[in-house]
């Protein structure tokens, strides 16, 4: 989701979204993600959100540990443990 000024944008995933303004919708009723009048608000907006998606993805390595769990952690059922050899 971003906001600037008067316009909401949230995307998802599957390429569609909502577009809301909000001077205008301030309860956010009216979904104007396909409203040709504010193409270029939702372009821009879109950008600038997965501009900043892209920037804040984490591109640390994925590190190969197990986790410490207590013995009586109520989730250790539902782990997976490696079978000691």
């Amino acid at each position: 989701m971003v906001r600037q000024g008067r316009w909401k944008l949230v995307y998802e995933v599957t390429g569609q979204g909502e577009l809301h303004d909000l001077t205008e919708d301030p309860m956010e009723l009216f979904n104007r993600w396909d409203d040709p009048e504010v193409a270029e608000v939702r372009a821009a907006l879109t950008e600038q959100l997965l501009w900043w998606s892209t920037r804040v993805v984490d591109d640390l390595p994925r590190a190969a540990y197990e986790p410490r769990r207590a013995p009586h952690n109520h989730l250790a059922p539902f782990t997976v443990r490696r079978q000691e050899a």
